[in-house]
């Protein structure tokens, strides 16, 4: 299990990951193993449904990614990892930097893997801030 449900995880590998995508899953997995959130608390069904209320307000083509993406922001997600053209596209205002939903970092995944770096003293971190908020 990791920080995502699993059914998120199980979606990441679906339809063909290259081996470089199946790579960053596992490092992020592996990372949310090593800092010991592996698990995350469900969220709540009524902050879910008015975020969800916000998030439609993007007009995402998929109701199950607005769902996600309301999930994400209702239990207090860092980031929203995602490949999902429609999403990047409707929550950045520039092509190439995360946008940002309620305080959620919408991404890529190598986007995270990119801001990651291991300190010696302070273990793994994650660099940068992103510009653009939604």
């Amino acid at each position: 299990m990791s920080s995502a449900p699993r059914h998120l995880i199980d979606e990441l590998h679906r339809g063909r990951p290259t081996p470089e995508q199946l790579d960053t899953y596992d490092s992020l997995c592996q990372a949310w193993r090593d800092l010991g959130i592996e698990e995350h608390e469900p969220a709540d069904e009524e902050a879910v449904q008015v975020v969800q209320n916000k998030v439609r307000l993007l007009g995402l083509c998929d109701l199950a990614d607005e769902r996600h993406l309301a999930e994400a922001v209702a239990i207090g997600a860092r980031w929203f990892l995602t490949l999902d053209k429609d999403i990047l596209q409707k929550t950045r205002d520039v092509s190439s930097e995360p946008g940002i939903v309620q305080g959620v970092i919408v991404a890529r995944p190598s986007e995270l893997c990119e801001r990651m770096v291991f300190d010696s003293v302070f273990g793994l971190q994650v660099l940068g801030a992103c510009r653009t908020s939604r």
